[in-house]
């Protein structure tokens, strides 16, 4: 991390600015979780609404759909 002199008259406006810009950060954190956990209960819904076909002999699920996550432990992609 770089430092540098802040003037004593400017020191308000600059720790006012940081404390902006960790709350954004944090916000942008949080934000991202949510965006995963979100996409996650979206594929857990997609799962659950759909129908096997044939009834008698459904096809078998297919391993993977839409683009791959960045945790996955698929390695065959």
């Amino acid at each position: 991390m770089r430092q540098i002199h802040i003037p004593a008259a400017d020191e308000r406006k600059v720790g006012a600015g940081v404390k902006r810009y960790q709350a954004f950060q944090q916000t942008r954190k949080q934000l991202a979780l949510v965006s995963k956990e979100e996409l996650e209960l979206l594929s857990q819904l997609e799962v659950e609404l759909l129908e096997p076909y044939p009834p008698d002999n459904p096809l078998p699920a297919p391993k993977r759909r839409g683009r791959r996550s960045h945790g996955s432990d698929d390695s065959s992609a």
